[in-house]
């Protein structure tokens, strides 16, 4: 059921009916202390890239210097929900930030919190993957890109999608 579209739907409807009456963002996967997490990760493995490479003491990254180039690294988040991720990254300085989902209501959803939030430079797209391979959109993704998603886990055609990337 938590891969079919129908049921996303039906989740999201759920949560813009409950945005439109209280104001709640809906369900933060893993919750707000591991989203977070990842949005300082990424920062720390873009800045890391931008130093020169991966080193094996991440935790040292000099961000001082280099939190400007964050500007540089487009940010894809597949299957962005309520786009909670790319608010979080956008914290960290991220400026080119884009989400997708297949569910409208999602979409919606997204770009009602980013307007609330005053993350109004946040693009949300509604796209589908079939899993027979033919995509709606094709996002061409530079080496600098970050790519942030937890849909593969729904991808049945994962080669496919890394193909295409």
């Amino acid at each position: 059921m938590l891969g079919l579209q129908s049921y996303w739907d039906a989740s999201y409807s759920e949560d813009l009916a409950n945005f439109q009456e209280h104001g709640h963002a809906g369900e933060i996967w893993f919750g707000a202390d591991v989203m977070d997490t990842v949005a300082i990760w990424t920062k720390k493995l873009c800045v890391s890239f931008f130093q020169g490479g991966l080193s094996s003491a991440n935790d040292n990254i000099k961000f001082e210097v280099d939190d400007k180039h964050l500007f540089d690294y487009p940010v894809l988040d597949l299957g962005t929900g309520n786009g909670l991720l790319l608010q979080a990254l956008a914290k960290q300085g991220f400026s080119d930030l884009t989400g997708t989902d297949y569910s409208e209501g999602a979409i919606e959803l997204a770009r009602n919190l980013a307007a609330r939030d005053g993350f109004t430079t946040i693009s949300f797209l509604v796209s589908i993957l079939y899993s027979d391979g033919s995509p709606l959109i094709f996002v061409y993704l530079s080496t600098k890109s970050t790519l942030c998603y937890y849909i593969l886990n729904f991808l049945t055609v994962i080669n496919m999608f890394l193909h295409i990337l």
